[in-house]
């Protein structure tokens, strides 16, 4: 599930599920803590700002990360075997 929050394609970018891995371990940086709701629902909470968020603070640096190696990805692959 992830990977696919992520936008990696599993059939096409096996090679980059290491990111959806690292994604799922990345602690909080510095400020944040975790909640939860009385449904169980997690949410973040950024100290500094006093903002909560349901996403995690670092998916978008994840997602950030694999737009980029796609993007080399492609830019490395022989023409007519361009990846997605």
């Amino acid at each position: 599930q992830m990977a696919q929050y992520l936008g990696i394609d599993l059939a096409a970018e096996a090679e980059s599920l290491w990111i959806a891995e690292e994604a799922l371990g990345a602690p909080l940086p510095a400020g944040w803590a975790e909640h939860r709701t009385a449904d169980g629902d997690v949410y973040y909470f950024d100290t500094a700002t006093k903002e909560s968020s349901w996403a995690h603070p670092l998916d978008g640096y994840f997602r950030f990360l694999h737009r980029k190696l796609r993007k080399l990805r492609r830019a490395r692959a022989p023409a007519g075997r361009r990846a997605r």
